[in-house]
């Protein structure tokens, strides 16, 4: 049970990652395509860009996966929240740069095919910003759970010791202290002995 959680959690890490990547790729995208928009629109297929952004975010949600759950470094899970927090603030920078891409080729001699494209680029990052910033929160919400789960569990000697526990299973390791039984007899004749020692 505990390898199969472990599978579940590091595949899930790796689609969060493969959402958090392709979410800023658009807003990217967006950015980009204002630059030479009449270019953009007619350009096909860029294998050069476009392999990379697909393997990236295999490759980064495996090593944060690996880190986590596997090299027991829960810190890593910070990364994801990261790069959403940056989306959403690329995002934000994107719709002043369209903006103000917008107002330069509306007042020079720019075909109307590249301020349309313009224009629908403004226009779905301000549809994407409010589905950015709610996607980070839950994302946020949600890694803080796992992180404080796997910080404790890993930390946390009493919390580990009950999952072992609930789930049937002897946990080798160190083991306990034991510390020798004191009679009250002993003890009450030692308090004494040090009451005599005092007065003398």
């Amino acid at each position: 049970f505990s390898a199969t959680r472990t599978h579940l959690l590091f595949a899930n890490v790796i689609l969060h990652m493969c959402c958090t990547c392709f979410e800023m790729k658009i807003a990217i995208e967006r950015i980009v395509s204002s630059s030479k928009p009449h270019i953009y629109h007619d350009s096909g297929f860029s294998y050069r860009w476009n392999i990379p952004c697909i393997l990236l975010p295999f490759i980064s949600g495996s090593l944060v996966g690996y880190t986590v759950f596997y090299s027991g470094t829960p810190i890593a899970l910070i990364f994801p929240s990261v790069v959403d927090l940056s989306t959403v603030l690329l995002n934000w920078f994107g719709i002043r740069h369209l903006g103000r891409r917008f107002d330069s080729l509306f007042h020079s001699n720019a075909t109307l095919n590249a301020r349309y494209q313009v224009k629908e680029s403004i226009r779905v990052a301000k549809v994407m910003q409010p589905v950015y910033s709610v996607s980070m929160l839950l994302k946020i919400h949600c890694f803080n759970c796992g992180f404080s789960s796997v910080f404790l569990i890993v930390h946390c000697d009493f919390i580990k010791n009950a999952i072992y526990s609930m789930l049937g299973m002897k946990r080798s390791g160190k083991s306990s202290r034991i510390i020798p039984a004191i009679s009250h007899d002993e003890t009450t004749a030692a308090y004494f002995a040090m009451l005599y020692s005092s007065w003398n």
